[in-house]
Protein backbone atom coordinates (compact mmCIF):
# COMPACT_ATOMS: atom_id res chain seq x y z
CA UNK A 1 0.00 0.00 0.00
CA UNK A 2 1.24 3.57 -0.94
CA UNK A 3 2.17 5.29 2.02
CA UNK A 4 1.15 8.98 2.28
CA UNK A 5 1.98 12.03 3.57
CA UNK A 6 0.10 15.47 3.83
CA UNK A 7 2.16 18.21 4.20
CA UNK A 8 0.86 21.95 5.09
CA UNK A 9 2.50 24.90 5.97
CA UNK A 10 1.59 27.05 9.03
CA UNK A 11 2.82 30.89 9.69
CA UNK A 12 2.29 32.26 13.21
CA UNK A 13 1.57 35.40 11.66
CA UNK A 14 -1.00 34.21 9.47
CA UNK A 15 -4.91 34.51 10.75
CA UNK A 16 -6.09 31.54 12.44
CA UNK A 17 -9.02 30.84 10.60
CA UNK A 18 -6.50 29.64 7.33
CA UNK A 19 -5.20 26.92 9.51
CA UNK A 20 -8.93 26.41 10.99
CA UNK A 21 -10.23 25.94 7.45
CA UNK A 22 -7.37 23.41 6.32
CA UNK A 23 -7.56 21.69 9.36
CA UNK A 24 -11.15 20.47 9.39
CA UNK A 25 -11.02 20.06 4.88
CA UNK A 26 -7.98 17.60 5.57
CA UNK A 27 -10.00 15.89 7.72
CA UNK A 28 -13.19 15.45 5.70
CA UNK A 29 -10.58 14.92 2.29
CA UNK A 30 -8.92 11.63 3.78
CA UNK A 31 -12.14 9.89 3.42
CA UNK A 32 -10.60 6.69 4.39
CA UNK A 33 -7.38 7.22 2.66
CA UNK A 34 -4.24 6.25 5.00
CA UNK A 35 -2.29 9.15 5.45
CA UNK A 36 0.05 10.67 8.05
CA UNK A 37 -0.01 14.50 8.38
CA UNK A 38 3.09 16.77 8.76
CA UNK A 39 2.67 20.36 9.95
CA UNK A 40 5.19 22.86 9.70
CA UNK A 41 4.85 25.64 12.04
CA UNK A 42 6.91 28.08 11.08
CA UNK A 43 7.50 31.13 13.19
CA UNK A 44 5.89 30.30 16.30
CA UNK A 45 7.74 31.11 19.51
CA UNK A 46 8.99 28.64 21.92
CA UNK A 47 5.99 27.08 24.25
CA UNK A 48 3.29 28.60 21.70
CA UNK A 49 1.81 25.65 19.98
CA UNK A 50 -1.52 26.30 17.38
CA UNK A 51 -4.61 24.58 18.75
CA UNK A 52 -5.32 22.73 15.53
CA UNK A 53 -2.27 20.38 16.25
CA UNK A 54 -3.94 19.20 19.47
CA UNK A 55 -7.65 18.91 17.78
CA UNK A 56 -5.94 16.56 14.60
CA UNK A 57 -3.82 14.64 17.18
CA UNK A 58 -7.45 14.29 19.02
CA UNK A 59 -9.45 13.24 15.40
CA UNK A 60 -6.80 12.33 12.81
CA UNK A 61 -6.93 8.57 12.34
CA UNK A 62 -2.75 8.96 11.35
CA UNK A 63 0.04 9.76 13.01
CA UNK A 64 0.48 14.31 13.03
CA UNK A 65 3.92 15.06 12.80
CA UNK A 66 4.82 18.36 14.02
CA UNK A 67 7.75 20.49 12.37
CA UNK A 68 9.15 23.96 13.79
CA UNK A 69 10.56 26.32 11.97
CA UNK A 70 12.11 30.20 12.06
CA UNK A 71 10.30 33.01 10.42
CA UNK A 72 13.42 33.47 8.00
CA UNK A 73 12.98 30.32 5.94
CA UNK A 74 10.62 29.61 3.00
CA UNK A 75 8.19 27.02 1.52
CA UNK A 76 10.30 24.98 -0.47
CA UNK A 77 13.56 24.65 1.95
CA UNK A 78 10.49 23.12 4.84
CA UNK A 79 9.35 20.71 1.79
CA UNK A 80 12.87 19.80 1.01
CA UNK A 81 13.64 19.09 5.22
CA UNK A 82 10.10 17.04 5.56
CA UNK A 83 10.76 14.96 2.70
CA UNK A 84 13.83 13.67 3.30
CA UNK A 85 13.16 13.11 7.26
CA UNK A 86 9.61 10.95 5.94
CA UNK A 87 9.55 7.89 4.77
CA UNK A 88 6.52 8.51 2.43
CA UNK A 89 6.31 7.05 -0.82
CA UNK A 90 4.27 9.92 -2.28
CA UNK A 91 3.80 13.60 -1.08
CA UNK A 92 1.30 16.35 -0.86
CA UNK A 93 2.18 20.09 -0.46
CA UNK A 94 0.07 22.38 0.70
CA UNK A 95 0.29 26.46 1.63
CA UNK A 96 -1.00 28.39 4.15
CA UNK A 97 -3.80 29.50 2.56
CA UNK A 98 -5.03 26.12 0.77
CA UNK A 99 -8.27 24.42 1.72
CA UNK A 100 -9.10 21.51 -0.06
CA UNK A 101 -12.76 21.10 -1.49
CA UNK A 102 -13.18 17.53 -2.77
CA UNK A 103 -13.66 14.58 -0.45
CA UNK A 104 -12.63 12.62 -4.03
CA UNK A 105 -9.62 14.73 -4.85
CA UNK A 106 -6.51 12.78 -2.73
CA UNK A 107 -7.47 9.47 -4.09
CA UNK A 108 -7.97 10.91 -7.75
CA UNK A 109 -4.83 11.88 -7.27
CA UNK A 110 -3.06 8.73 -6.34
CA UNK A 111 -4.71 6.77 -9.42
CA UNK A 112 -3.53 9.17 -11.60
CA UNK A 113 -0.02 8.05 -11.27
CA UNK A 114 -1.13 4.58 -12.44
CA UNK A 115 -3.59 5.87 -15.12
CA UNK A 116 -1.97 8.62 -16.58
CA UNK A 117 2.18 6.69 -18.27
CA UNK A 118 4.63 9.21 -17.56
CA UNK A 119 2.92 11.12 -15.15
CA UNK A 120 5.35 13.73 -12.86
CA UNK A 121 3.40 15.64 -10.87
CA UNK A 122 -0.24 16.11 -9.69
CA UNK A 123 -1.76 19.90 -9.18
CA UNK A 124 -5.11 21.27 -8.27
CA UNK A 125 -4.30 24.25 -10.27
CA UNK A 126 -1.76 25.10 -13.16
CA UNK A 127 -1.04 27.80 -14.93
CA UNK A 128 0.78 29.07 -18.40
CA UNK A 129 1.63 32.52 -16.49
CA UNK A 130 5.11 34.01 -17.21
CA UNK A 131 7.50 34.71 -14.13
CA UNK A 132 10.64 36.69 -14.34
CA UNK A 133 12.39 35.25 -17.70
CA UNK A 134 10.28 33.22 -18.54
CA UNK A 135 8.19 33.43 -21.99
CA UNK A 136 4.53 33.36 -22.43
CA UNK A 137 3.35 30.17 -22.31
CA UNK A 138 5.05 29.01 -19.00
CA UNK A 139 3.38 25.62 -18.54
CA UNK A 140 4.01 25.55 -14.66
CA UNK A 141 1.93 23.18 -11.93
CA UNK A 142 0.89 25.64 -9.48
CA UNK A 143 1.99 24.49 -5.53
CA UNK A 144 -0.52 25.68 -3.62
CA UNK A 145 -1.83 22.25 -3.65
CA UNK A 146 0.55 19.56 -5.33
CA UNK A 147 1.10 15.75 -4.78
CA UNK A 148 4.68 13.93 -5.99
CA UNK A 149 6.94 10.46 -5.10
CA UNK A 150 9.01 11.50 -2.88
CA UNK A 151 11.97 10.34 -4.06
CA UNK A 152 11.35 12.36 -7.34
CA UNK A 153 11.19 15.18 -5.15
CA UNK A 154 13.90 15.04 -3.80
CA UNK A 155 16.03 14.47 -7.08
CA UNK A 156 14.58 17.94 -8.30
CA UNK A 157 17.21 21.47 -7.74
CA UNK A 158 15.55 23.89 -5.74
CA UNK A 159 18.29 25.86 -6.22
CA UNK A 160 18.86 28.62 -3.48
CA UNK A 161 15.95 28.29 -1.12
CA UNK A 162 16.99 30.75 1.11
CA UNK A 163 14.64 33.63 -0.35
CA UNK A 164 10.94 33.93 -1.19
CA UNK A 165 11.71 35.03 -5.04
CA UNK A 166 14.00 31.65 -5.19
CA UNK A 167 11.09 29.64 -4.01
CA UNK A 168 8.61 31.54 -6.77
CA UNK A 169 11.54 30.49 -9.23
CA UNK A 170 11.11 26.69 -8.70
CA UNK A 171 7.10 27.05 -8.86
CA UNK A 172 7.41 29.12 -12.02
CA UNK A 173 11.10 30.26 -13.33
CA UNK A 174 12.89 28.80 -16.09
CA UNK A 175 13.66 25.86 -14.11
CA UNK A 176 10.66 25.43 -11.96
CA UNK A 177 9.42 21.87 -10.66
CA UNK A 178 7.45 21.10 -13.77
CA UNK A 179 9.66 21.95 -16.38
CA UNK A 180 12.67 19.78 -14.58
CA UNK A 181 10.52 16.74 -14.47
CA UNK A 182 9.44 17.86 -18.44
CA UNK A 183 13.12 17.41 -18.77
CA UNK A 184 12.92 14.49 -17.53
CA UNK A 185 9.92 13.25 -20.04
CA UNK A 186 7.30 13.62 -17.25
CA UNK A 187 4.45 14.70 -17.46
CA UNK A 188 1.87 17.58 -15.28
CA UNK A 189 -1.49 17.02 -14.45
CA UNK A 190 -4.04 18.73 -13.23
CA UNK A 191 -7.34 16.75 -11.15
CA UNK A 192 -10.23 18.44 -10.25
CA UNK A 193 -12.36 17.94 -7.64
CA UNK A 194 -14.97 15.49 -9.53
CA UNK A 195 -11.48 14.01 -9.99
CA UNK A 196 -11.14 14.60 -14.03
CA UNK A 197 -7.83 15.21 -14.69
CA UNK A 198 -6.64 17.72 -17.37
CA UNK A 199 -3.55 17.74 -19.84
CA UNK A 200 -1.27 21.17 -20.14
CA UNK A 201 -3.38 21.73 -23.24
CA UNK A 202 -6.62 21.66 -21.60
CA UNK A 203 -6.06 23.89 -18.36
CA UNK A 204 -7.50 26.68 -19.60
CA UNK A 205 -10.91 25.10 -20.13
CA UNK A 206 -10.73 23.25 -16.74
CA UNK A 207 -13.03 25.78 -14.54
CA UNK A 208 -10.33 25.72 -12.07
CA UNK A 209 -8.27 28.21 -11.65
CA UNK A 210 -9.38 31.54 -13.21
CA UNK A 211 -10.94 29.55 -15.50
CA UNK A 212 -14.85 29.88 -15.77
CA UNK A 213 -16.13 30.62 -12.04
CA UNK A 214 -13.66 27.89 -10.91
CA UNK A 215 -16.73 25.39 -10.91
CA UNK A 216 -13.98 22.39 -10.44
CA UNK A 217 -11.50 23.78 -8.25
CA UNK A 218 -10.30 21.16 -5.92
CA UNK A 219 -8.18 23.43 -3.65
CA UNK A 220 -8.55 27.11 -2.83
CA UNK A 221 -5.92 29.70 -1.96
CA UNK A 222 -5.69 33.56 -1.81
CA UNK A 223 -4.85 33.63 -5.35
CA UNK A 224 -8.79 31.63 -6.08
CA UNK A 225 -9.79 33.95 -3.69
CA UNK A 226 -8.65 36.85 -5.61
CA UNK A 227 -10.86 35.63 -9.13
CA UNK A 228 -13.41 34.53 -7.33
CA UNK A 229 -14.23 37.65 -5.40
CA UNK A 230 -13.54 39.85 -8.69
CA UNK A 231 -15.06 42.15 -10.67
CA UNK A 232 -15.76 41.12 -14.55
CA UNK A 233 -12.96 43.45 -15.46
CA UNK A 234 -10.50 42.05 -12.71
CA UNK A 235 -11.99 38.21 -13.63
CA UNK A 236 -11.13 39.21 -17.66
CA UNK A 237 -7.24 40.45 -16.76
CA UNK A 238 -6.58 37.50 -14.30
CA UNK A 239 -7.82 35.06 -16.92
CA UNK A 240 -5.79 36.42 -19.67
CA UNK A 241 -2.75 36.77 -17.31
CA UNK A 242 -2.66 32.76 -16.90
CA UNK A 243 -3.74 31.81 -20.07
CA UNK A 244 -3.90 34.47 -23.14
CA UNK A 245 -5.94 33.99 -26.01
CA UNK A 246 -7.52 30.29 -24.43
CA UNK A 247 -8.73 32.39 -21.55
CA UNK A 248 -12.55 31.62 -20.11
CA UNK A 249 -13.52 34.57 -17.84
CA UNK A 250 -16.98 34.04 -16.61
CA UNK A 251 -19.16 37.15 -14.96
CA UNK A 252 -19.91 37.13 -11.28
CA UNK A 253 -22.70 39.02 -9.67
CA UNK A 254 -22.26 41.27 -6.78
CA UNK A 255 -24.29 39.37 -4.38
CA UNK A 256 -22.27 36.53 -5.49
CA UNK A 257 -18.49 38.35 -5.14
CA UNK A 258 -19.88 39.40 -1.70
CA UNK A 259 -20.50 35.96 -0.74
CA UNK A 260 -16.99 34.87 -2.14
CA UNK A 261 -15.73 37.37 0.34
CA UNK A 262 -17.68 36.91 3.30
CA UNK A 263 -17.15 33.35 2.94
CA UNK A 264 -13.11 34.15 3.01
CA UNK A 265 -13.09 36.33 5.59
CA UNK A 266 -15.47 34.65 7.98
CA UNK A 267 -15.70 31.17 7.70
CA UNK A 268 -13.48 29.68 10.24
CA UNK A 269 -13.82 32.44 12.48
CA UNK A 270 -16.92 31.79 13.35
CA UNK A 271 -16.95 27.96 12.88
CA UNK A 272 -15.76 25.32 14.73
CA UNK A 273 -16.18 21.87 15.87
Amino acid sequence: MTKLGLVYLDRALNPARFARRFARSVIDAVDGVAAELHWQAKGYPDGRRNPMIARLERDWHGTVHEHRYPEGVFQFFMGFDVAAKTDCDVLVFFTSTSEILSRTWLRACLESFDRVPGCGVIGATGSYETSGATVFPNVHIRTNAFMMERKRFLELDAGDMSTLESGNAFEAGPQSLTRQLDARGLKPIVVDRDGRRFHVDEWPRSRTFRSGGQEALAVSDSRTFDYASGSPGKRRWLAELSWGDAALPSRADRLERLRMWADWRWRGVLFDR
